[in-house]
């Protein structure tokens, strides 16, 4: 059974792993970083599909970044809440 404290971490997990994907997968589309590094690797036919994956990656990444960080919100309040409840 997971503790509040292990939920915090999943929590923090969530987020950290969203946002960081949201950072690479930016970086990504909009810099021609992966082009020229695909292109060092003889991979340059792969770049006229990118968007086809880089744009749902974005999107995925943005949707985690965005529940990991509600889930660190509700947890603080639930823990605000019992704290206050206690006084």
């Amino acid at each position: 059974m997971a503790t509040e404290n292990d939920s915090l971490k999943n929590a923090k997990r969530c987020y950290q792993a969203g946002l960081w994907g949201t950072v690479v997968a930016a970086i990504c589309c909009f810099t021609p970083l992966l082009v020229i590094a695909l292109g060092f690797l003889g991979l340059a036919a792969v770049t006229p599909y990118l968007d086809r994956v880089l744009f749902p990656l974005l999107g995925i990444c943005l949707i985690l970044t965005v529940y990991g960080w509600w889930r660190m919100k509700h947890w603080r309040d639930e823990t605000n809440a019992g704290k206050s409840i206690g006084r």
